[in-house]
Parts: C-alpha cells; sequence; structure tokens
C-alpha cells in the first residue's frame, strides 16, 4: 500500500446509522471528513488482560480531545499487557 500497490484496499460505501467494527490498530486507515447535518458518533473500545489499564495520555488527548487528573495520574505508573506503543 505504501508503495502505491491498492489490489487489497477495500472501500466502504457508509450511511448514516451503519455501524462498523475493525482492527484498527492493526488495519492502515483513514476517515473522511464529517460533512452534511449527519453528527459522527465515534467509540474507540479497548480491551486488556490486565485490570487497571489506561492510555498514554498523548494518546487519549489524540483520540478524544482532553484527558481527565486520572489519566495524568496513570501515566506515572503504565499497566501495559503488550509491548505495543500507542
Amino acid at each position: 500500500m505504501l508503495d502505491g500497490d491498492r489490489s487489497e484496499v477495500r472501500t466502504l460505501d457508509l450511511r448514516p446509522g451503519d455501524l462498523q467494527f475493525f482492527l484498527g490498530r492493526f488495519s492502515l486507515h483513514r476517515v473522511t471528513p464529517n460533512t452534511g447535518d449527519t453528527t459522527r458518533l465515534l467509540l474507540i473500545m479497548s480491551f486488556s488482560e490486565r485490570p487497571g489499564s489506561v492510555g498514554s495520555v498523548q494518546r487519549i488527548r489524540s483520540l478524544y480531545g482532553k484527558v481527565t487528573d486520572e489519566h495524568r495520574a496513570a501515566s506515572a505508573a503504565p499497566v501495559r499487557a503488550d509491548a505495543l506503543m500507542d
């Protein structure tokens, strides 16, 4: 894909009310700008095998636009179930 091979690219014709689940962390993807009068709702679900896992302050801010004191406190002692970076 990065070299211009689009043979495996999938494009979806989504309409208001459609629900889409995919593994975004493992799928190269982009989202088109939201235009018109319909609000786009976004839910980012994450699962961890270890209780107490909280995304990094930078990742939470990039996803939701803001962080809480709980996010800042969790960044001092991160709990990770994998070696992946946010």
